[in-house]
C-alpha cells in the first residue's frame, strides 16, 4: 500500500541543546477539519459506496483506525507466543469498564488465519489505569521491539495471504518496502519447515527502487532470520531479466506480489492530512506506472503463476482501470482469478465495471464517459490517456472478481486487491516492453500552451508531495516524491553534487580494488553497476571455515559452500548463510545485472584479539543463525535448565559459581574459552531456545541484545533489572550529568567560602 512522498515533521523538535522543558505542542492534525467536498463528489460520482452506505462510510473514515498487530517468525513459534498471550494476559481484560463505559480486550481479526491477527482499540487513560491493559501494553511494547510481534494495518496483511505461497515457490516482491508483506511472505515460504535446521527450497526476493528504503527494508525483515530471502534495489518497472541456472531460460516467479505506489487516500483514517490536500491530480500521474509494474509482473511470472495486485485507494483510475488494460493487452493470457471463496471471513465488495475519468483542467469537477468525448487538440489530452476509461466489454473481463475493502465493512482502511492467474505467455501490441502503443501515451501539448499546461502540472504535483508528507511507517515512493527529489537535487549547491561525486568514485575504487584482489575459481556475485562489496562464497578448505567445523563438531552434511562474506581478505570479519536456491540466483548468468543490497543471515562475527578465545575458534555464533546452526552442532553446546536461564538472562555475565545447576557449571567448567552454544526449553510451551554464549575465565554470559532479553524477561514474567530498563543508559547519563554539575557547584562555593 504504497503511497507518495516524505514523511514530515516526526521528531523534528528533538533537537534542540537543553533547557527548560517545553510544554506539549498539539499534533498538526488535531486541528484538521475531515471534510473534503471534492472528495466526496468525486466518489459519489464514481458511485463506489452504495447510496444506503454513504453515511457509515463517511463517518467510519473519520474516525481513528483501531492498532492493529500479528504474531510473526515460524508458525511454531507463533502459535506458542499467541497462546502464552491469549492464557496469560487476555483474562486480566474481560468485563473491564471505565468512567461506566465498557472496554473490550484484543479481539482476533475473523479472516486472519489460526488467530495470529489482532485488533486493538484502547486509549491511554485506560492503559494507565487498568493495570490488566498496562501489563498487556508492556507485553506488546517489548515483542513488538523485538520483532516477535508486528505493528501492521489489517488491510496491508491481506495480499501476500492471497498470494498463496508455498515452500517451494519463487516468489517476488516489487515494491516491498518498509517490508510488513514482505515479512508475511517469507513467514509463508517457511512455514511447513517446522523441523530445526530445514529449510525451503524456494525464495523470496524483495526490490524496492529507493536505496535508503531497501536498507530500511533489510532492518525490517532481518528478526526472520531467513537464508531465503534476497534484497535489491531496482526501478520496479525495470527489474533486469536474468537467467533460471536450471533451465538456462528466463528466470521466471512462481507468485509476484506488486504493491504499487499509489495516492493512498485508503489510508485517510491513520493520515488525516490528505483530508486537507485531496485532489485528483496524482492518481492520473501515477496511472501509467502502476500499469507498468502491472506489466512487467506479468512478464517475470511463470505460466501457471500467480500475481496480486494491490493499492491502498479506492481511485478505479488506478485500480480496475490499470487491470482492465492489462488483462486487455494480455489478450486472454492472464485472467482474474476468482477470490470469493478465500479468506471467507473477510468482508469486501466487488471491483467496479465501469467508472469515469475526471477532467484534469477543472479539477474533477467534470468527468468524461470515454476518451472519444476529450476533444482532438484539447489540453486535457497531455493527462488523459485510453487507458484511464473503461473498455467497453469491461463487464467480460471479470472485474468483479476484484476485491474492494471499505472502512465501515469491519473496521479497517481502504484497499484494493486483484488477484491475476498466467496461463500463457502473451504476444503483446505495440513495440515497447508493456504492451504500449502511440496512442497509449499523453500527446504533447501545443507549443504555445505548453508553459502553461508545465505550470499546472508543477501546481498540482506540489499539492501532491504537501499532502503526502502526512504519510505514515507503510509508506512507499511514488512519483510525486520521485519529482520533489528531482527537484531538491538539481537545487543542490556544486560543493554538495562534488562531495556525492568524490564519494561515488571512492565507493567504485574500493569495489575495483575488491574486484582486482579476488581469486580466481571462487564463486562471487559482483553487481556490473554498484559499487557495493561482493557477494564471495566459502568452501570446506577455507581455513577459518576448517577450524570452525572443527571446534563445534559440524558434520560433513554441513553445506560449507552456502557460507558468504563480503570481503575478499583472508580474515572473515562477518560470515553469513544464504539458502542453495539465493546462490545459485546470484550466481546465474547475467545475474550481475541485479543490485543485490542484502542476502543471507548473520551465523558468525569474530572474536576478539584474546589468544585463548582464538584458539578455540576464530569467530563465535551470533544469537540470530542459532535455529540454523542447531541441528548441526556437537560440540560446545550447554544445556540449561530454567533456573540457569533465569540467572543468565538477569544477569550480563555472571560468574560461573553463580549459575544455581551443577551440571551447567560442569560443563563450563570442560569447556575452554571462547564461544559455545546454550540451549533451553521454552516455559511457556513454545520451540527449544539457542543462545550464543561466551565462555569466559571466569564467567559466562549469553550473548543477547537488551531488547530480547527484555522479551524473554518480561514473557516469562521475571523482573527487569535496572541495567536492561529501556532508556536506562539516557537515564544514566543525565543522572551523572546533575551529579557533575552539583559537585561543580559544590567545589564553586567551597572555593567562596575559602575566599
Amino acid at each position: 500500500m504504497a503511497r507518495g512522498g516524505k514523511r514530515g515533521g516526526r521528531g523534528g523538535g528533538r533537537g534542540g541543546k537543553g533547557g527548560a522543558k517545553q510544554e506539549r505542542k498539539p499534533s498538526p492534525y488535531e486541528n484538521i477539519v475531515m471534510e473534503n467536498a471534492n472528495f466526496e463528489k468525486y466518489y459519489q460520482e464514481q458511485k463506489v459506496i452504495p447510496e444506503a452506505e454513504w453515511d457509515a462510510f463517511m463517518t467510519a473514515m473519520r474516525s481513528p483506525l483501531p492498532v492493529t498487530f500479528r504474531f510473526t517468525g515460524s508458525s511454531a513459534y507463533a502459535k506458542a507466543l499467541a497462546e502464552n498471550c491469549r492464557t496469560k494476559y487476555f483474562p486480566s481484560m474481560q468485563n473491564v469498564e471505565v468512567d461506566g463505559v465498557k472496554v473490550e480486550p484484543p479481539s482476533p481479526l475473523p479472516w486472519y488465519p489460526n488467530q495470529l491477527g489482532y485488533q486493538y482499540d484502547v486509549g491511554r487513560a485506560t492503559i494507565r489505569r487498568v493495570e490488566g491493559f498496562k501489563r498487556f501494553h508492556q507485553f506488546l511494547i517489548a515483542e513488538t521491539e523485538t520483532g516477535n510481534i508486528s505493528r501492521q494495518e489489517a488491510v496491508s496483511m491481506i495480499p501476500p495471504l492471497l498470494l498463496d505461497v508455498q515452500p517451494h515457490h519463487r516468489v517476488l516482491d516489487m515494491c516491498a518496502a518498509p517490508g510488513s508483506k514482505t515479512a508475511q511472505l517469507v513467514e509463508a515460504l517457511h512455514a511447513d519447515a517446522e523441523a530445526e535446521g530445514t529449510l525451503p527450497s524456494g525464495l523470496v526476493m524483495a526490490n524496492d527502487a529507493d536505496n535508503k528504503r531497501a536498507y530500511m527494508l533489510v532492518r525490517q525483515v532481518k528478526r526472520l532470520q531467513s537464508p531465503n530471502l534476497l534484497v535489491v534495489n531496482h526501478d520496479a518497472q525495470y527489474l533486469p531479466n536474468t537467467f533460471d541456472p536450471e533451465t538456462d531460460a528466463m528466470f521466471k516467479f512462481d507468485r509476484i506480489l506488486a504493491d504499487v505506489p499509489c495516492s493512498g487516500d485508503g489510508t485517510l483514517r491513520k493520515n488525516p492530512g490528505i483530508w486537507r490536500e485531496w485532489g485528483v491530480g496524482q492518481s492520473l500521474s501515477l496511472h501509467i506506472l502502476q500499469l507498468r509494474i502491472l506489466m512487467r509482473a506479468i512478464a517475470l511470472t511463470k505460466p501457471g503463476g500467480r500475481i496480486v495486485y494491490s493499492t491502498c485507494t479506492m481511485n478505479p483510475i488506478e485500480n480496475e482501470a490499470v487491470v482492465a488494460t492489462a488483462l486487455k493487452r494480455c489478450g486472454g493470457a492472464v485472467k482474474l482469478v476468482d477470490a470469493s471463496s478465500m479468506l471467507p471471513e473477510l468482508k469486501r465488495r466487488p471491483g467496479l465495471s465501469s467508472w469515469r475519468v475526471p477532467s484534469f483542467k477543472q479539477r474533477g469537477k467534470f468527468f468524461y464517459d470515454s476518451y472519444d468525448e476529450i476533444a482532438e487538440r484539447d489540453d486535457e489530452k497531455v493527462r488523459l490517456i485510453p487507458s484511464m476509461f473503461a473498455p467497453e466489454d469491461a463487464e467480460s473481463l471479470g472485474l468483479e472478481h476484484c476485491l474492494r475493502i471499505y472502512p465501515h465493512l469491519q473496521n479497517t482502511g481502504a484497499f484494493f486487491v486483484a488477484v491475476l492467474q498466467k496461463d500463457a505467455e502473451p504476444v503483446l501490441p505495440g513495440k515497447t516492453q508493456f504492451g504500449e502503443c502511440p496512442e497509449d501515451f499523453p500527446i504533447k501539448a501545443p507549443k504555445k500552451n505548453r508553459a502553461g499546461a508545465a505550470a499546472e502540472e508543477a501546481e498540482e504535483e506540489e499539492a501532491d508531495v504537501d499532502m503526502a508528507s502526512a504519510d505514515a511507517e507503510e509508506d512507499d515512493s511514488t512519483l510525486a516524491a520521485t519529482l520533489k527529489r528531482k527537484a531538491e537535487e538539481e537545487l543542490d549547491d556544486s560543493a554538495a553534487r562534488k562531495q556525492a561525486k568524490t564519494d561515488k568514485d571512492a565507493g567504485e575504487a574500493k569495489a575495483l580494488e575488491s574486484r582486482a584482489s579476488a581469486k580466481p575459481g571462487v564463486e562471487q556475485h559482483f553487481n556490473a553497476k554498484s559499487f557495493e562489496e561482493p557477494f564471495i562464497f566459502l568452501n570446506k578448505d577455507d581455513a577459518e571455515v576448517k577450524q570452525i567445523v572443527e571446534a563445534f563438531g559440524l558434520p560433513a552434511t554441513f553445506p560449507c559452500d552456502q557460507l558468504v562474506v563480503r570481503s575478499t581478505k583472508d580474515d572473515h570479519r562477518a560470515i553469513y548463510f544464504c539458502s542453495k536456491a539465493v546462490k545459485e540466483q546470484l550466481l546465474a548468468k547475467n545475474a550481475s545485472r541485479l543490485r543485490v543490497v542484502n542476502t543471507g543471515v548473520r551465523l558468525m562475527s569474530r572474536t576478539t584479539d584474546d589468544k585463548a578465545a582464538k584458539d578455540t575458534c576464530t569467530h563465535r555464533f551470533n544469537t540470530d543463525g542459532m535455529s540454523l546452526m542447531a541441528p548441526f552442532l556437537t560440540k560446545r553446546i550447554v544445556h540449561l535448565d530454567y533456573e540457569s536461564l533465569k540467572v543468565l538472562l538477569s544477569t550480563d555475565r555472571p560468574l560461573m559459581a553463580d549459575i544455581p545447576s551443577k551440571p551447567v557449571r560442569k560443563a563450563l567448567a570442560d569447556m575452554t574459552v571462547g564461544g559455545a552454544v546454550a540451549r533451553a526449553d521454552d516455559p511457556t510451551g513454545g520451540p527449544p531456545m539457542w543462545f550464543s554464549l561466551w565462555r569466559a575465565p571466569v564467567s559466562a554470559g549469553l550473548l543477547v541484545n537488551k531488547k530480547e532479553r527484555v522479551s524473554l524477561l518480561t514473557r516469562f514474567e521475571l523482573p527487569i533489572p535496572a541495567e536492561f530498563q529501556p532508556g536506562q543508559k539516557a537515564r544514566d547519563a543525565r543522572a551523572a550529568a546533575a551529579a557533575a554539575k552539583d559537585s561543580e557547584a559544590t567545589e564553586e562555593t567551597e572555593a567562596k567560602d575559602d575566599e
